[in-house]
């Protein structure tokens, strides 16, 4: 059986009586096609599609059979059955349109590889450029959009953007921080020359200069934002020994600089501490699109609560994202019980948080040489105070007036 009688349904007709031979010979005749022709028990079987019966049985009255129809075949005996069930039978169809036309558009934005340049700047800048959730994903001009961004965020050395399925990806390199130079690969404006200072005051320990002229010599002590290396080099006449004109270059170099860092962290002794009572309430949040919908909200009963929501997206493969997503949110109760801290944990607390704090001075290339910091407690709080001496090279550029 092929699939083109398969669509157009097949019956199973048992035909009795004498006019039987002479109702086949009438099929035959008019090219009516039978198919698995038996003869069985005084009966003859039959299968034929619903078409071509339509024009047989016509031609029973004349022959004086008796028929039965004992079976049925095919999609559209299958459509028939399912009738009063229209959604369900139809439901895989509005399925896959649903997909093609989602697919149109854009769905999500992933930003990987921003770390001071903030997520919401992008989504702003993309907003801006009348790029969200929703747009048409073909009328994205991502070339374009990489120049813009680049223009727009002069932290940022690089940014590839590319539309995978329903997704807008951003991926970006940040400009690092050349801590040594406080160089930027800029191009050089003559017209405005810069110099290179420090952003603390302290102690000069050490400076090498690559490029430009020192103002300054180790073991002086130098303000913020003084400038330490002159990015003008003045040019003299060798027979007058007279400054007729100055060369502008890109100020580089290095320098340490010793300089106290004051230090200051307190915590009260009493704390809240959340005790959970076991009762809870659930609901649900569809999101279509951009917008959230409740289903079945509950009016809140509890005076103190935590949310939790938990999101479930749908999407088809790994890029094309469908504009529907549920939210399972949990309301927990809790009791808030005041609480104090021993001596002994709020001084673990105090210790960890200066240990923390230390550890990211670190990361950030600063040295630290003496730790001069005590522990004090009062009735109601307990905080180290004192002052950090750190060696740092980090130089900002300053403009020359």
């Amino acid at each position: 059986m092929n699939i083109w009688n398969v669509w157009n349904n097949q019956l199973q007709i048992k035909i009795k009586g004498n006019g039987c031979k002479r109702f086949i010979n009438i099929c035959v005749k008019n090219q009516i096609i039978l198919r698995n022709l038996i003869e069985k028990e005084g009966s003859i079987y039959f299968e034929l599609s619903d078409k071509d019966w339509n024009i047989a049985k016509k031609w029973i009255p004349k022959t004086g059979i008796q028929y039965e129809i004992i079976g049925k075949q095919g999609i559209k005996t299958w459509s028939y059955k399912w009738k009063k069930r229209k959604l369900f039978l139809y439901f895989p169809i509005y399925v896959l349109m649903a997909c093609y036309i989602f697919s149109f558009f854009l769905w999500k934005i992933e930003i990987i590889g921003n770390f001071s340049t903030s997520t919401n700047m992008i989504v702003e800048f993309l907003k801006k450029e009348k790029i969200n959730i929703g747009c048409r994903a073909d009328k994205i001009d991502t070339r374009q959009l990489e120049l813009d961004f680049l223009n727009v965020f002069s932290t940022v050395q690089w940014v590839s953007i590319n539309i995978e399925g329903t997704t807008l990806q951003i991926a970006l390199k940040e400009k690092e921080n050349i801590l040594s130079n406080a160089k930027e690969n800029t191009v050089l404006d003559e017209e405005h020359p810069v110099g290179l200072a420090a952003g603390h005051d302290g102690k000069l320990i050490s400076i090498l200069t690559r490029k430009g002229i020192p103002l300054v010599k180790a073991g002086q002590d130098i303000a913020a934002n003084q400038i330490l290396i002159e990015g003008k080099i003045p040019i003299f006449d060798s027979a007058t020994n007279e400054c007729i004109s100055y060369e502008i270059v890109e100020p580089e170099g290095e320098v340490i600089l010793q300089y106290d860092m004051p230090y200051s962290f307190d915590i009260k002794n009493n704390y809240i501490q959340k005790e959970y009572t076991g009762h809870t309430k659930s609901f649900y949040k569809v999101r279509i699109g951009d917008k959230k919908i409740s289903l079945f909200e509950k009016r809140n009963p509890y005076a103190f609560c935590d949310i939790l929501e938990e999101q479930n997206e749908f999407f088809m493969g790994q890029y094309l994202h469908i504009p529907l997503s549920v939210w399972k949110c949990k309301i927990r109760e809790y009791m808030p019980i005041e609480r104090l801290y021993s001596d002994e944990e709020m001084k673990n607390i105090i210790e960890n948080e200066f240990q923390k704090n230390t550890e990211a001075l670190k990361e950030k290339g600063v040295q630290i040489i003496e730790k001069n910091v005590t522990i004090k407690k009062t009735v109601n709080t307990m905080g180290m105070y004192g002052k950090i001496t750190v060696l740092d090279n980090n130089l900002i550029q300053v403009p020359l007036e």
